[in-house]
């Protein structure tokens, strides 16, 4: 066998890379696929909860997207030659970015819920108020927030008061 036969011709070698990368990408995408099925949010279950169920998870999720945020921001998390994520640093990166739209979610069924009792009007408060002192840095627009809850507040309570009478 002549060595020549054995080294690839420039049209075998672009075959073959081809037939990788065709084979890496079906990879990813089904990696990315079985990824999103493995934990999506659940807009309906949210919905289910009561207001205190929900200022309970967000005080989870919350503190739990800050820890990674924490790590990503490490060295560790990166490439010496190039500052970019490494393999970790790009999944820690994913959670955040899913912890976050878990965030919102649960923030955007808060606002639209419509409690009906002062605990749960009193922790719908609670919660939105956190968010919003994390989240703005316009007190204008907290205190805004803080009347219209306190109004609600005040309105459920009275309304509960009149039905035990």
């Amino acid at each position: 066998m002549a060595v020549t036969n054995m080294i690839p011709t420039e049209q075998e070698v672009s075959t073959v890379d081809a037939e990788t990368a065709l084979q890496k990408l079906a990879r990813l995408q089904e990696e990315a696929q079985t990824a999103a099925q493995s934990h999506s949010i659940n807009r309906q279950k949210l919905e289910l909860m009561t207001m205190k169920e929900l200022n309970i998870l967000h005080s989870a999720v919350d503190p739990a997207t800050e820890a990674l945020v924490g790590v990503l921001c490490q060295p560790r998390s990166s490439n010496e030659a190039d500052d970019r994520y490494n393999g970790a640093g790009n999944e820690i990166s994913d959670l955040i970015d899913h912890l976050d739209r878990y965030k919102t979610t649960i923030l955007d069924v808060t606002k639209h819920s419509e409690p009906t009792t002062v605990n749960e009007v009193r922790d719908r408060a609670w919660l939105l108020l956190r968010a919003e002192t994390q989240y703005e840095e316009c007190l204008y627009q907290f205190t805004k927030l803080v009347g219209e809850q306190v109004a609600l507040l005040a309105e459920v309570g009275f309304a509960e008061r009149r039905q035990k009478l």
